[in-house]
């Protein structure tokens, strides 16, 4: 089976100098789930990064842009023209720069140039945001318009306060944009039960829970519950590499209690069509 890996950061440019390549060379040093991580973090190793993708069977890694580690849209470029065929951009756009700006951006690296849509993080951002503020109106108005594909890291930790990932936000942007195609990153968590109701009831909204599915995290249940029915055309894989090993995260999505007949869907299928790879 070929897997797409819907939340990667190789060991490229500035992602090498983030917190999460902040691991001993040794390979002492342990993941969130207390596991080695892959060598090629420890080595910071693009090459090796490379080959442990093919011995996992990973076919295609989406790799968004994080601006809040000083990290340039036009950075990511090169690693794109070098290996079209491995990695796939997701343009990060951070409004509170202007939306006139963001919107350029959008012009710039999605319509007219090799990204595959747009990644928001209002938690997260310098100047932090909340996700369905009026002020995203033009920007989401673009995204729906020409069909790009929206990704929000929403949920998981380090925002300000948990207001920031409120599920009814989504709810919101989803009614008021009802073409707009979003991925909720880290599931929302810790609102997985929330979560996986919108994304049943709003077509637009999709969902991918990472490793608050794959770990010890509470909601853990609900995510593969909805993942074996509700949501079996929902959902999308990430491992969220360098900060989880993806043969870890795929051994966990398969053994904690999904069924066979959805494992292509959530490891392939569904990302394919997000991204306009069938």
């Amino acid at each position: 089976m070929q897997y797409i890996d819907f939340r990667f950061r190789p060991p490229y440019s500035k992602y090498l100098s983030s917190w999460m390549y902040d691991v001993p060379e040794d390979g002492t040093g342990r993941t969130m789930f207390n596991t080695p991580y892959p060598e090629s973090v420890c080595q910071k190793s693009l090459e090796l990064c490379i080959k442990e993708m093919d011995e996992a069977g990973i076919q295609y890694a989406v790799c968004p842009v994080r601006k809040a580690f000083d990290m340039d849209n036009e950075e990511l470029l090169p690693l794109l023209e070098q290996y079209p065929e491995r990695f796939i951009g997701i343009a990060c756009i951070e409004p509170m720069g202007g939306i006139d700006k963001a919107l350029a951006e959008i012009e710039r690296f999605v319509i007219n140039g090799p990204m595959k849509g747009i990644i928001l993080e209002p938690g997260l951002d310098k100047h932090p945001w909340y996700f369905d503020d009026v002020m995203m109106n033009p920007i989401y108005e673009k995204c729906q318009k020409e069909n790009i594909l929206v990704l929000v890291t929403y949920g998981g930790i380090l925002a300000p306060d948990n207001t920031y990932y409120f599920p009814w936000r989504v709810d919101n942007v989803a009614k008021r944009f009802p073409n707009l195609k979003m991925l909720i990153c880290h599931g929302g968590w810790p609102w997985a039960t929330q979560m996986c109701q919108i994304a049943y009831e709003r077509a637009n909204v999709y969902i991918s829970p990472e490793v608050y599915m794959a770990g010890d995290a509470p909601g853990k249940n609900d995510y593969i519950l909805a993942g074996n029915c509700l949501l079996r055309k929902k959902m999308v894989f990430a491992s969220t590499y360098p900060a989880a090993d993806p043969k870890i995260i795929i051994e966990s999505f398969r053994n904690d209690g999904l069924r066979e007949e959805v494992l292509e869907d959530i490891f392939y299928n569904n990302a394919a069509s997000l991204l306009g790879l069938k």
